[in-house]
């Protein structure tokens, strides 16, 4: 029985040119790059949000006019809560875990999973920046006074801690996939300073759009997550989170283990961005102010982690089960 053909733009960041999703697709599609005037035959169309979302005329124009379904792949999103959704015709395509399965495999593909910790701890965090943000700014001037014994970046202000062989070693890669083994060996515990922080808006008026800076227009998100909240589970170390509400509960939903036995992790329940970005630098200014110790339980959450986040056959399976059923079930 022939596989649905799925036409795809090279030239978009598509799933359908990333290399850890190629061969994942091709198990229920024929992936076929699109060439101009291309006929649609039996086939859908894979394209990217941005392009969707565009006031410009896509480059499948033609395509959709002859009947093509679009398939449009929306799983880039901070939003945990959101799903795919679809019409007769238009799939938009949405998975709250995309984030640890993405980095996953991506970060398996370059074999960061070799990592094993050599520790050799000279500072008490580890905290990686790079787009200013309101909250980044705060932050690092809420933190300055203990920075002198950390390794950070903000690198839109200049700050770097990335080493020109780490750069080197990377190259194939995009910015935010830098790893340095040495960054997690010689610090205690990570401070993830998430995109944003503003589930204020949530509160405030669940689901109806909010106006910001960075973004269009788009429904207001109670918990935001970026590949940034996976690294520590990937490479065994215990964190702290400038984020969303509920940051860490959406991680032990998804069978991550967090570490309130080490700290104060109440903060997660803060429904107030500022109240809660204040809880966070309490916690961390109390974390670095006594010994971190690796207890037997704390290594055995670490080690938990590590398994769980590079699992390769149930992070594959689970894309099958949700990204891959969702175009299925769409298309078929």
């Amino acid at each position: 029985m022939a596989q649905q053909q799925i036409i795809y733009n090279p030239a978009e960041p598509s799933i359908g040119v990333a290399p850890y999703m190629q061969a994942i697709l091709a198990e229920s599609f024929d992936l076929v790059p699109f060439t101009p005037g291309q006929t649609a035959g039996n086939s859908a169309v894979l394209t990217v949000y941005q392009t969707a979302e565009s006031d410009a005329q896509p480059w499948y124009h033609e395509l959709e006019q002859m009947g093509c379904p679009i398939i449009v792949d929306h799983l880039l999103d901070s939003d945990v809560h959101s799903g795919s959704t679809s019409t007769d015709r238009h799939l938009t395509l949405r998975n709250g875990r995309w984030m640890w399965y993405s980095t996953s495999l991506r970060y398996t593909r370059a074999g960061f999973d070799q990592y094993q910790p050599q520790r050799c701890r000279d500072r008490d965090f580890l905290m990686m920046m790079n787009k200013q943000r309101p909250h980044r700014d705060q932050v690092l001037e809420q933190l300055a006074p203990i920075l002198g014994n950390a390794l950070y970046s903000y690198v839109d202000r200049g700050i770097d801690i990335a080493e020109s062989d780490s750069r080197q070693s990377h190259r194939d890669l995009h910015w935010y996939d830098y790893f340095n083994p040495a960054w997690y060996d010689r610090t205690g515990f990570s401070v993830v300073v998430e995109s944003w922080m503003r589930s204020d808006a949530y509160f405030a008026n669940p689901g109806e759009p909010e106006p910001n800076a960075f973004v269009r227009l788009r429904p207001n998100y109670r918990t935001e997550v970026s590949e940034k909240i996976f690294k520590p589970l990937a490479f065994q170390h215990p964190f702290i989170v400038y984020g969303s509400e509920g940051t860490l509960r959406y991680l032990q939903a998804l069978g991550f283990e967090t570490f309130d036995n080490l700290w104060d992790e109440s903060y997660d329940s803060i429904t107030s961005d500022s109240a809660r970005f204040d809880a966070v630098t309490r916690t961390i200014k109390s974390a670095v102010a006594q010994p971190l110790t690796l207890d037997p339980l704390t290594q055995q959450k670490l080690q938990h982690n590590r398994e769980r986040f590079w699992d390769q056959r149930l992070v594959t399976d689970l894309v099958r089960q949700e990204v891959i059923h969702d175009i299925l079930e769409f298309l078929l």
